[in-house]
């Protein structure tokens, strides 16, 4: 139910959020670390550019009522209703910028195509360039992010969701590592988008 909220949010959007005021509530909140054009501004933070905006909505939801930690939670005011955090996802989602470049382990690298190949597939698609409603799309993130995620998960400090669990099951911290390294190696074109999520068998 609350994801159908969410999405009605969205497809609303543009009636409860004139377009103009997107840009300038991202200007206001956003773009310090997200950039304008969804291009992390700052360290260890995800760009947003092509990210799903259901996904967006709900994790910035997530934010404002505690149920995802964060340490910029304060950064969403508690006075941006659904139809406007709705709009910033819009806005961040319809961005054509291109992630930069960066810097990874070659070695890690190839051992994170392998473990991607056998673990993440299946809801992170086409090397991270597609995801669903609780899979975002993951290819050319910014490294220090992923990692940090990372350590959030098996430190217990996210939830697991969806097939989570069974992915990171019996990896350690290398293997993760490896698979962060090469997510983010995965340079950014056009994304396909959303896709139904396969049921692992």
């Amino acid at each position: 139910m609350k994801r159908q909220l969410i999405l009605a949010a969205l497809l609303l959007a543009p009636l409860a959020a004139p377009a103009a005021e997107a840009p300038e509530i991202v200007a206001g909140t956003c773009a310090k670390c997200h950039g304008a054009d969804g291009i992390a501004a700052a360290p260890a933070t995800p760009h947003l550019n092509g990210q799903l905006p259901n996904y967006l909505a709900e994790t910035m939801q997530k934010f404002q009522s505690g149920r995802r930690p964060t340490s910029v939670a304060d950064h969403i005011p508690a006075t941006l209703g659904a139809e406007q955090l709705a709009a910033i996802a819009a806005h961040y989602a319809d961005s054509t910028a291109i992630r930069p470049k960066q810097e990874t382990d070659a070695a890690k690298v190839q051992r994170g195509s392998a473990l991607y190949f056998s673990r993440c597939v299946d809801c992170h698609a086409e090397s991270g360039r597609v995801g669903d409603d609780d899979a975002p799309i993951m290819n050319a993130q910014e490294l220090t992010h992923l990692l940090t995620q990372i350590k959030a998960f098996t430190d217990g400090k996210r939830k697991f969701v969806s097939l989570m669990r069974d992915s990171y099951r019996d990896l350690g911290t290398d293997d993760l590592e490896s698979i962060a390294h090469y997510l983010a190696s995965i340079e950014q074109y056009e994304n396909p988008g959303k896709k139904k999520k396969k049921k692992r068998r």
